[in-house]
């Protein structure tokens, strides 16, 4: 918008770039109404964070309870990449796959 307050008054290209302006703001607008988050998929990531969070905490107790780090790695991976998937704003279907362009 700074291009645009520098151009004179009756420039053409004021007009063209207000309305290029407009149409932009417009198509975002629009998108942004198609973007959905998959609650499920949320549900579950966080379920998995939880659970490689308790088993993780087992750790602690130290000798052979540091054998309890292997499955809370597991739990804690699939936790965050389900979050990456489901929690991130994208286009979905009905069952909320996403939707590639």
């Amino acid at each position: 918008m700074d291009i645009y307050s520098l151009l004179p008054d009756d420039s053409r290209a004021k007009e063209v770039l207000l309305k290029r302006a407009e149409a932009a703001i417009l198509q975002h607008v629009e998108d942004e109404k198609e973007l959905r988050r998959d609650l499920f998929g949320i549900v579950l990531a966080t379920a998995f964070l939880l659970i490689g969070a308790a088993i993780a905490a087992l750790a602690f107790r130290g000798e052979w309870w540091l054998v309890s780090l292997l499955p809370a790695t597991f739990f804690a991976i699939f936790g965050i990449a389900g979050l990456n998937l489901d929690a991130v704003p994208r286009k979905r279907d009905e069952k909320g796959r996403v939707i590639r362009s």
